[in-house]
């Protein structure tokens, strides 16, 4: 049975789609009256507006999502990176919720979403360096990960360009880029054909739990850490397959990632870039972690105890001089 994936106009709600409707807010909402089709995917597109037209963002971000809808104007201010992913955060939390108090409990998918990579014209000013956009493709994926929401990443084009990005709408979205000029200096595998061209690969090539044995409840990608966090729960009835966790090779090439597990056992098996999770409780309801951290984690949190320690000494040594003064 084919599915219908049904998206609303760009920055607005989904109507209200049943018998019986009403609307949601003023009299004059739109609503569909009649029977949704049974295969029915509610799949909105998301993109953060003020950076698509404006093609630039500098430490603050906006909320136009609540800005349009009359939201006080300081409220829809974000500044920094963790301001950025809570301002993508609630807007993606946002249209879901609306998705399902319209159309009930439906799959959802955003069928499209991503980030312009010629933002504040790097890709002539600074070529080669795409921070400005790892930390709006990060903040956006961690978004839609702390949401549990499917997602496609738009897009890519092997023919975009420095020049005329993907050739079409003056967009520039392509994940690749094979003009020399445009190499990512921090793609360090860009000489192997699977990750040539690749730009600011690292914020979405990450670990995920791709595959389920029960419900999901939260996941969260530290990309500085390497350390991902996720818990899940059984359903009503038991689920004996296992969990399976995306471990992609692009970080993890040289290492086997370091697994804690709450219950059960795991199997990680590089050339299927997967991490097979067993759990022994197989009660309703009942909750499971994983944690997963790559080498680098472990070396950091080294690094900081280290810094820590450092720093202890020296506020000794400060004290024991004033004490001695």
């Amino acid at each position: 049975m084919a599915l219908l994936l049904v998206e609303p106009i760009p920055n607005e709600f989904m109507p209200r789609w049943g018998p019986g409707a009403q609307p949601q807010g003023p009299a004059s909402a739109p609503m569909i009256p009649k029977a949704q089709p049974a295969n029915l995917v509610y799949g909105p597109h998301f993109y953060d507006l003020n950076v698509l037209f404006f093609k630039a963002y500098r430490g603050m971000s906006v909320n136009v999502q609540g800005l349009s809808r009359g939201m006080f104007i300081l409220c829809a201010l974000y500044f920094g990176a963790r301001g950025l992913a809570r301002n993508y955060y609630y807007q993606l939390r946002q249209l879901t919720q609306r998705g399902y108090a319209a159309l009930g409990e439906v799959p959802i998918v955003v069928g499209e979403v991503g980030i312009p990579f010629d933002v504040n014209d790097t890709l002539r000013r600074t070529p080669g360096d795409y921070s400005v956009q790892r930390t709006l493709l990060s903040a956006l994926v961690s978004a839609l990960e702390r949401n549990l929401i499917s997602f496609t990443l738009w897009n890519y084009n092997p023919a975009n360009t420095v020049e005329h990005g993907d050739g079409w709408n003056q967009e520039d979205f392509s994940l690749v880029n094979f003009e020399a000029r445009a190499a990512d200096r921090q793609n360090v595998r860009a000489h192997e054909t699977l990750y040539r061209g690749g730009r600011a690969l690292d914020a979405v090539l990450r670990p995920y739990a791709c595959k389920v044995a029960g419900i999901p409840v939260s996941t969260a990608w530290d990309a500085q850490r390497r350390t991902l966090r996720f818990s899940w729960r059984n359903g009503p009835e038991a689920c004996r397959a296992p969990t399976e966790v995306y471990v992609p090779e692009y970080l993890f090439c040289d290492h086997a990632p370091q697994v804690q597990l709450s219950d059960g056992t795991y199997k990680y098996v590089p050339e299927e870039q997967t991490l097979y999770i067993y759990h022994a409780v197989h009660t309703p309801g009942a909750v499971h972690h994983v944690t997963l951290q790559g080498a680098g984690a472990r070396d950091s949190m080294q690094g900081i105890m280290l810094l820590a320690a450092l720093c202890a000494l020296l506020v000794a040594l400060l004290a024991y001089r004033a004490r001695s003064s």
